[in-house]
Protein backbone atom coordinates (compact mmCIF):
# COMPACT_ATOMS: atom_id res chain seq x y z
CA UNK A 1 0.00 0.00 0.00
CA UNK A 2 2.69 1.99 0.42
CA UNK A 3 5.37 0.96 -1.92
CA UNK A 4 3.47 0.64 -5.04
CA UNK A 5 0.77 3.36 -4.55
CA UNK A 6 2.35 5.41 -6.64
CA UNK A 7 2.14 2.73 -9.58
CA UNK A 8 -1.09 1.95 -9.58
CA UNK A 9 -4.59 2.39 -7.64
CA UNK A 10 -4.72 0.08 -4.09
CA UNK A 11 -8.04 -1.95 -5.33
CA UNK A 12 -5.91 -2.72 -8.35
CA UNK A 13 -2.57 -4.03 -6.70
CA UNK A 14 -5.00 -6.23 -4.72
CA UNK A 15 -6.82 -7.61 -7.61
CA UNK A 16 -9.70 -6.01 -7.05
CA UNK A 17 -10.19 -4.86 -11.17
CA UNK A 18 -12.38 -5.03 -14.18
CA UNK A 19 -12.03 -8.31 -16.03
CA UNK A 20 -11.61 -8.03 -20.62
CA UNK A 21 -14.84 -9.28 -21.86
CA UNK A 22 -13.06 -11.07 -24.94
CA UNK A 23 -12.62 -13.94 -22.98
CA UNK A 24 -15.38 -13.59 -20.00
CA UNK A 25 -18.06 -16.32 -21.56
CA UNK A 26 -15.32 -19.27 -21.42
CA UNK A 27 -13.95 -17.92 -18.65
CA UNK A 28 -17.20 -18.14 -16.61
CA UNK A 29 -18.41 -21.60 -18.22
CA UNK A 30 -15.01 -23.19 -17.21
CA UNK A 31 -15.52 -22.05 -13.55
CA UNK A 32 -19.00 -23.23 -13.47
CA UNK A 33 -18.06 -26.83 -14.61
CA UNK A 34 -15.38 -27.17 -12.37
CA UNK A 35 -17.18 -25.45 -9.69
CA UNK A 36 -19.98 -28.65 -10.03
CA UNK A 37 -17.25 -30.82 -9.49
CA UNK A 38 -15.43 -29.09 -6.12
CA UNK A 39 -19.38 -28.53 -4.82
CA UNK A 40 -19.62 -32.55 -5.32
CA UNK A 41 -16.03 -33.11 -3.78
CA UNK A 42 -17.32 -30.93 -0.82
CA UNK A 43 -20.08 -32.73 0.05
CA UNK A 44 -18.37 -35.70 0.38
CA UNK A 45 -15.87 -34.04 2.48
CA UNK A 46 -18.58 -32.32 4.59
CA UNK A 47 -20.61 -35.91 5.27
CA UNK A 48 -16.81 -37.26 6.66
CA UNK A 49 -16.25 -34.90 8.97
CA UNK A 50 -19.83 -34.22 10.11
CA UNK A 51 -20.68 -33.45 13.86
CA UNK A 52 -17.52 -31.50 13.47
CA UNK A 53 -17.60 -27.41 14.22
CA UNK A 54 -17.06 -25.36 11.11
CA UNK A 55 -17.54 -21.54 10.41
CA UNK A 56 -21.19 -22.34 9.20
CA UNK A 57 -22.61 -24.18 12.18
CA UNK A 58 -23.76 -21.26 13.94
CA UNK A 59 -26.37 -22.08 11.28
CA UNK A 60 -27.23 -25.62 11.25
CA UNK A 61 -30.61 -26.69 11.85
CA UNK A 62 -32.50 -23.56 11.16
CA UNK A 63 -33.48 -24.54 7.56
CA UNK A 64 -33.87 -22.51 5.10
CA UNK A 65 -34.79 -19.23 6.30
CA UNK A 66 -31.12 -18.55 7.08
CA UNK A 67 -30.08 -19.18 3.87
CA UNK A 68 -29.16 -15.52 2.93
CA UNK A 69 -27.48 -14.93 6.58
CA UNK A 70 -25.75 -17.97 5.71
CA UNK A 71 -24.49 -16.50 2.31
CA UNK A 72 -23.65 -13.02 3.62
CA UNK A 73 -21.89 -14.49 6.41
CA UNK A 74 -19.58 -17.01 3.76
CA UNK A 75 -18.98 -14.41 1.50
CA UNK A 76 -18.03 -11.33 4.27
CA UNK A 77 -16.33 -13.29 6.57
CA UNK A 78 -14.42 -16.03 4.52
CA UNK A 79 -14.65 -15.98 0.62
CA UNK A 80 -14.36 -12.27 0.27
CA UNK A 81 -11.03 -11.84 3.04
CA UNK A 82 -9.68 -15.26 1.75
CA UNK A 83 -9.59 -13.82 -2.01
CA UNK A 84 -8.21 -10.76 -0.75
CA UNK A 85 -5.48 -12.16 1.19
CA UNK A 86 -4.10 -15.49 -0.77
CA UNK A 87 -5.12 -14.80 -4.70
CA UNK A 88 -4.97 -10.58 -4.31
CA UNK A 89 -2.45 -9.95 -2.42
CA UNK A 90 -0.26 -12.78 -1.46
CA UNK A 91 -0.12 -14.63 -5.03
CA UNK A 92 0.54 -11.48 -6.57
CA UNK A 93 3.50 -10.75 -4.67
CA UNK A 94 5.00 -14.22 -5.00
CA UNK A 95 4.07 -13.89 -8.39
CA UNK A 96 6.35 -10.97 -9.10
CA UNK A 97 9.79 -13.07 -6.90
CA UNK A 98 9.15 -16.28 -8.63
CA UNK A 99 7.18 -16.49 -11.38
CA UNK A 100 3.44 -17.36 -11.62
CA UNK A 101 3.71 -21.31 -11.54
CA UNK A 102 5.68 -21.53 -8.33
CA UNK A 103 3.37 -18.20 -6.89
CA UNK A 104 0.25 -20.26 -7.59
CA UNK A 105 1.68 -23.41 -5.85
CA UNK A 106 2.97 -21.88 -2.60
CA UNK A 107 -0.16 -19.87 -1.91
CA UNK A 108 -2.60 -23.42 -2.56
CA UNK A 109 0.03 -24.98 0.09
CA UNK A 110 -0.20 -22.01 2.60
CA UNK A 111 -4.22 -21.97 2.04
CA UNK A 112 -4.48 -25.40 2.55
CA UNK A 113 -2.44 -26.25 5.40
CA UNK A 114 -4.18 -23.62 7.14
CA UNK A 115 -7.41 -25.23 6.23
CA UNK A 116 -6.12 -28.28 7.03
CA UNK A 117 -4.70 -27.16 11.01
CA UNK A 118 -7.69 -26.28 11.65
CA UNK A 119 -9.45 -29.20 11.92
CA UNK A 120 -6.29 -31.99 12.81
CA UNK A 121 -7.27 -32.32 16.58
CA UNK A 122 -11.10 -33.14 14.97
CA UNK A 123 -10.90 -35.15 12.65
CA UNK A 124 -7.67 -37.07 12.23
CA UNK A 125 -4.94 -36.83 9.70
CA UNK A 126 -6.13 -39.14 7.06
CA UNK A 127 -9.06 -36.86 6.89
CA UNK A 128 -7.31 -33.73 7.52
CA UNK A 129 -4.92 -34.65 4.28
CA UNK A 130 -8.09 -35.23 2.12
CA UNK A 131 -9.01 -31.62 3.39
CA UNK A 132 -5.50 -30.00 3.05
CA UNK A 133 -5.25 -31.92 -0.94
CA UNK A 134 -8.85 -30.73 -1.87
CA UNK A 135 -8.23 -27.12 -0.87
CA UNK A 136 -5.09 -26.66 -1.98
CA UNK A 137 -6.47 -28.30 -5.40
CA UNK A 138 -9.56 -25.31 -5.07
CA UNK A 139 -6.80 -22.77 -3.93
CA UNK A 140 -4.67 -23.20 -7.54
CA UNK A 141 -7.54 -23.24 -9.37
CA UNK A 142 -8.94 -20.17 -8.30
CA UNK A 143 -5.28 -18.56 -8.63
CA UNK A 144 -5.31 -19.78 -12.30
CA UNK A 145 -8.98 -18.60 -12.66
CA UNK A 146 -7.48 -15.11 -11.18
CA UNK A 147 -4.58 -14.90 -12.89
CA UNK A 148 -4.67 -16.35 -15.81
CA UNK A 149 -8.04 -16.30 -17.55
CA UNK A 150 -8.96 -13.17 -16.06
CA UNK A 151 -5.49 -11.28 -16.30
CA UNK A 152 -5.13 -10.78 -12.54
CA UNK A 153 -8.72 -9.89 -11.77
CA UNK A 154 -10.61 -11.24 -8.74
CA UNK A 155 -13.73 -10.10 -10.25
CA UNK A 156 -14.25 -12.90 -11.36
CA UNK A 157 -16.19 -14.32 -8.59
CA UNK A 158 -18.33 -11.35 -8.50
CA UNK A 159 -19.38 -11.99 -12.44
CA UNK A 160 -19.90 -15.64 -11.43
CA UNK A 161 -22.24 -14.56 -8.17
CA UNK A 162 -24.03 -12.52 -10.46
CA UNK A 163 -24.38 -15.06 -13.16
CA UNK A 164 -25.99 -17.21 -10.40
CA UNK A 165 -28.19 -14.52 -9.48
CA UNK A 166 -29.90 -14.33 -13.18
CA UNK A 167 -30.51 -18.02 -12.70
CA UNK A 168 -32.45 -18.01 -9.60
CA UNK A 169 -34.07 -15.06 -10.13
Amino acid sequence: MITARKKQAFTQWIGIKKVEKSDMLSTLKMVICISFVFVALSVFILYMIRGTATATTDFDGMGIVVLPAGLIYAFFNTAFPEELLFRGFLLKRLKNKCGFNIANIIQSVIFSLLHGAMFISYVGIIKVLLIIVFTAIIAWFMGYTNEVKADGSNEIQQIFVEYIDRIVS
